[in-house]
């Protein structure tokens, strides 16, 4: 783990430099960046490897992208 804000480490790939997750320290949540998911997961794969799934930073998302219907909590801001 990396320290990259005053807040929170982040996981970095020892390969290539890319950020993999964000841990907060207030409360150890980790949240996967979904740039670093592999695209071969399917809907089942992922839940089953994480323990909880949201929509974060809705407040700031675009006018024009509708979010799906799928029931997920949704998170006005991320921290």
């Amino acid at each position: 783990l990396v320290r990259t804000t005053s807040h929170a480490r982040r996981h970095v790939c020892t390969n290539c430099g890319v950020f993999l997750t964000i841990v907060y320290d207030e409360d150890g949540a980790v949240w996967p960046l979904a740039g670093s998911l592999d695209c071969t997961y399917t809907k089942d794969d992922l839940y089953a490897r994480v323990s909880w799934v949201s929509h974060i930073c809705v407040k700031w998302k675009q006018g024009w992208l509708s979010l799906p219907k799928d029931g997920l909590k949704r998170i006005q801001e991320a921290c």
